[in-house]
């Protein structure tokens, strides 16, 4: 979300910067969230803070009333009257419903110029495609504390030796700017008291700000270490092409451990009958999603009814990931229409242009379904053709290692389809197997046909139907390098949930 002081250019960096161990993460200045956001949700527990309480408000009904939230902007006009009209209701007698103010202070937000609440945009804005980000924060917000305090009595609260602070505040000399936004303004003293606080903690912190004379003699002390860069100024650049504007991150910790601890990377494998040489030092992390969609339940799918872009939108925040790849089942093809023609595929292709992402996927018949398909940034994957591939299988490539997505037919049919994919070579197969433990289940054989040298990392229940039939087999050879699977069982946008994992090889 546009906010001043907002760190969407910088949050890459600021997040690579973060030391490598802590169990608590608390963002002191929390502002639009960019960075809470981009850092990826773990076991860690989160708190998000910020003095403006219209804008924690804001966060608290994504989080707590997403649907209310909605509802409420559903008819909203972007007008200069209707503008007028929200910014003195807050700012006079602000409405008691806690869903009212924040759909005000939302208004105010996308139709305001530069996102300072103050004057009219007059910029073209439609507000319903901000629907699909709202849920999206509402399940990143699931498990997040959210306060509104003063920093240093959140600080002196939530300290502990495993605790860290991103501590993002209003920059020296920049006071008038937050005084746009209800804040009382944060004055010299402010920025005095915030390093008392921070000298003073158990837990580690990182701080960014301008880089000024007064800053970096405020914070020059014994194991402090401070960092420059630069970032493009985009006021000048309006008068000034390739402006840049001077910040500084200072921390009570080494920025650099995580560059430190993180082996250089060359290639993924060194091969050898198709599998990684041991004693590597180099890795290279993949990220890999797997999901059955249940698209199909809807036959006329259009491309802009809530589910599919709910689905677009989670895995889109997957694909941002580096070297990130999503296999989705049951994506829906019964058409007179070619698949290119086809409706589904149109908004799949405007949704992931080819300029940016590759779509992977196998066209056997015209009147096809339950397609499985794979996408990835552009040049991630390429097609496995050598492997086994019909509608409802799509086998790729990640450099060297050869992964499957499927979806295998149920009942009667399924041990028929599983024969199918036997001899694969594939390291990863994936996907709706139609079937729960395969150490339990009849058809034994045929899994064994095709999981030669497997192991399943995931047999837990993967459907709102308390069912296990999604499944993760990884090589043995590499089974070790697998982490972080998780079973997103907060996503309700499917009867399945989708399946997340990393691989370091």
């Amino acid at each position: 979300m546009s906010w001043i002081g907002g760190k969407k250019a910088l949050r890459e960096l600021i997040v690579s910067v973060f030391p490598l161990y802590y169990e608590r993460y608390i963002e002191v200045f929390g502002g639009g969230g960019w960075v809470l956001f981009h850092k990826p949700p773990g076991n860690d527990f989160e708190v998000y803070n910020d003095f403006n309480g219209l804008l924690t408000n804001l966060y608290r009904c994504v989080r707590e009333k997403p649907d209310e939230l909605i509802e409420a902007l559903h008819f909203v006009l972007n007008s200069r009257e209707d503008f007028d009209i929200v910014k003195n209701a807050l700012a006079r007698d602000s409405p008691a419903s806690d869903v009212k103010r924040a759909s005000y202070f939302y208004q105010l937000i996308r139709y305001s110029y530069a996102s300072g609440l103050t004057s009219y945009g007059s910029q073209p804005h439609d507000m319903w495609v901000n629907f699909p980000l709202i849920e999206q924060a509402h399940r990143r917000l699931s498990k997040v504390v959210i306060e509104n305090k003063d920093f240093e009595k959140l600080i002196r609260q939530y300290d502990r030796p495993v605790s860290f602070f991103y501590a993002d505040p209003p920059y020296f000399e920049t006071e008038k700017y937050y005084k746009n936004v209800g804040e009382d303004g944060f004055k010299k003293e402010d920025h005095i008291r915030l390093r008392d606080t921070l000298m003073s903690i158990e837990g580690k912190f990182l701080l960014s700000y301008n880089d000024c004379s007064f800053i970096r003699e405020l914070y020059d002390a014994p194991n402090i270490q401070i960092e420059s860069y630069t970032r493009i100024n985009n006021i000048k650049q309006r008068y000034d092409n390739g402006a840049q504007f001077p910040e500084i991150l200072v921390a009570n910790y080494d920025m650099h451990e995580r560059e430190i601890n993180s082996p250089s990377q060359i290639n993924l494998f060194e091969m050898k009958n198709g599998l990684g040489k041991q004693g590597s030092e180099y890795m290279t992390k993949i990220c890999i999603m797997t999901w059955n969609t249940s698209l199909y339940v809807e036959k006329t799918i259009s491309p802009i009814c809530r589910k599919y872009k709910s689905i677009v939108n989670v895995v889109k925040g997957q694909l941002e990931k580096e070297n990130s790849i999503a296999f989705l089942q049951e994506i829906p093809y019964c058409s007179n229409e070619t698949w290119e023609e086809h409706t589904l595929y149109c908004a799949l292709k405007k949704d992931f242009p080819a300029d940016e992402y590759d779509i992977k996927f196998t066209v056997s018949s015209k009147k096809q379904i339950m397609m499985t398909i794979a996408i990835a940034k552009k040049h991630t994957i390429e097609s496995n053709n050598t492997a086994y591939n019909d509608n409802r299988t799509i086998s790729v490539k990640f450099k060297e290692l050869e992964l499957m997505g499927i979806h295998a037919k149920n009942g009667n049919q399924n041990k028929d389809y599983l024969k199918s994919l036997n001899n694969s070579n594939a390291h990863i197969i994936l996907g709706d197997f139609n079937a729960g433990d395969y150490k339990k289940s009849e058809n034994k054989d045929v899994f064994n046909g095709i999981l030669k040298g497997h192991t399943n990392i995931c047999n837990h229940r993967t459907t709102v139907f308390d069912t296990s039939i999604d499944h993760v087999f990884v090589h043995n050879d590499i089974v070790s390098k697998c982490s972080n699977l998780i079973v997103h069982k907060e996503i309700k946008c499917s009867d399945h949930f989708p399946i997340t994992f990393e691989i370091n090889i």
